[in-house]
């Protein structure tokens, strides 16, 4: 404190001491707004006053006068600004339209009010008054950081900036200066997909996007995975497994509807562990080998990841261990499956759609129903060509259910202890929210329902298969 007053000193020193030097020579007055109502003023937020000094310095007053202190009739109005200092005044003035009220414009909306995006990519926003007869439809477009984002005079956006997750805000502003609209542009490397040749799987690349209902949940993927098109069906099931545990096999008030595939109905009444199983056995039925030689078995029943995982064990509730460099067929982790789910959108919506009253179209659930799982594939796919990725079944996940990582996450695998296992999707009998892809649910890992399945991934989670990493599972 002693030093800053010092300094304090010395400055009033300097403008006492020279006067001839510091003498005020003019102001120049920048203004944000003019257009006014009858009985409205300038406020000290529609202009900026900037004194200038004979030696060629500048600062920013805040002591000035404003003349008329308001505006009483309708038509051009001169505004006088008058600033004063050691004894000299100087005054600037500007042309203002004032007008009866209300003002024509009563508001301003973005097209968008949050866009994700990449590196050399271009947005269009549009910026639109509440009132087709304002006075003053010009928009003066502003961003926080021209180095992260630009726009131009017609609001198209360029993004600068390479580095994840940086962010700036694009600001809308009406020339009068009285109302504004915001959209914050963010950084990210938004994963691509293609669909894997004579397959039923999805490949998604490494990339980042922002999960959540309200995109506060950064995520980054550094390796690419396939995803399967649509969840495990009851044929694919007991091909692997010999058995069905589903409740709708067939019979009466269980048969599949009229025109649909029985066999091709989602396996549902499957434990978390039971899930777990059938990656390792179809793991070793398609002979997904390491260098040709080992099977690369995804989970194990041992942490020196020596005994593979059977049946049995899910039987008997083992505890699961994960070699996570492994390329054989597991459950997605949350974040892989929400990505997945999302098929490139952000923000709270459902797989593949953003209205709720087209929910119908991709999903089944309880409106649509009749109470029972259909056929997969039935309804529209979403962005990524994924089908069933809201309703019909929900579908286990790797993670323990918890609270998110806080702060930005890379390859999240969950929170590492729980009691329930995380179930995504929405199914069959559930309302419409339940459907969302940000919705989350949770299970008992040894428990099982008619509107519980799950769908496989395939290859590298992340990292080296060597030397081998492990995630344990109580």
């Amino acid at each position: 404190m002693k030093r800053i007053l010092f300094l304090l000193g010395l400055v009033a020193i300097v403008f006492i001491g020279c006067p001839n030097e510091l003498e005020l020579v003019a102001i120049n007055v920048t203004t944000k707004r003019t257009i006014y109502t009858v009985g409205e003023s300038v406020a000290t937020s529609d202009i900026e006053v900037v004194a200038i000094y004979s030696n060629g310095t500048s600062k920013t007053v805040s002591e000035y006068t404003v003349t008329p202190s308001s505006f009483s009739e309708t038509g051009n109005a001169t505004v006088t600004v008058s600033c004063t200092e050691d004894g000299v005044t100087k005054v600037a003035s500007y042309e203002v339209s004032v007008s009866t009220s209300p003002v024509g414009i009563t508001g301003i909306s973005l097209s968008h009010s949050q866009v994700y995006g990449e590196q050399n990519q271009t947005i269009q926003l549009k910026a639109t008054c509440t009132l087709a007869d304002a006075q003053s439809k010009n928009i003066i477009w502003e961003s926080s950081d021209t180095t992260i984002a630009e726009v131009d005079t017609n609001g198209l956006v360029i993004i600068k900036s390479s580095d994840r997750w940086d962010s700036a805000t694009i600001t809308a502003r009406t020339e009068d200066g009285r109302y504004t609209a915001t959209c914050l542009i963010t950084v990210m490397g938004k994963p691509t997909f293609k669909a894997v040749s004579e397959s039923d799987f999805i490949e998604i690349s490494a990339g980042s996007m922002s999960l959540g209902a309200d995109g506060s949940y950064n995520v980054t993927v550094t390796n690419s995975f396939e995803i399967c098109t649509h969840e495990v069906t009851q044929k694919e099931y007991k091909e692997i497994m010999g058995n069905n545990p589903s409740y709708f096999h067939g019979g009466s008030g269980r048969e599949a509807e009229t025109g649909e595939d029985q066999d091709q109905r989602p396996v549902e009444n499957v434990t978390w562990y039971e899930a777990i199983a059938y990656c390792n056995e179809r793991t070793k039925k398609e002979n997904i080998k390491i260098n040709n030689v080992t099977i690369d078995y995804v989970y194990f029943a041992d942490e020196a990841l020596t005994i593979v995982y059977t049946a049995s064990h899910a039987t008997n509730h083992r505890k699961v261990f994960m070699k996570t460099g492994a390329k054989g067929y597991r459950l997605p982790t949350e974040a892989e499956w929400e990505i997945a789910a999302r098929g490139g959108l952000i923000g709270d919506v459902y797989a593949g759609i953003v209205d709720v009253n087209q929910l119908g179209n991709s999903a089944w659930n309880k409106g649509n129903s009749a109470d029972k799982t259909h056929e997969v594939m039935k309804k529209s796919p979403n962005g990524y060509g994924l089908y069933d990725m809201s309703g019909n079944v929900w579908e286990w996940c790797w993670d323990w259910y918890g609270d998110y990582a806080s702060g930005d996450a890379v390859n999240p695998l969950g929170a590492s202890s729980g009691s329930s296992r995380v179930g995504r999707g929405g199914s069959y009998c559930d309302v419409a929210s339940s459907c969302r892809a940000a919705c989350r649910g949770s299970g008992l890992p040894d428990g099982s329902s008619s509107n519980l399945g799950f769908r496989v991934v395939r290859f590298t989670l992340f990292g080296n298969p060597f030397p081998r990493y492990f995630y344990t599972s109580a």
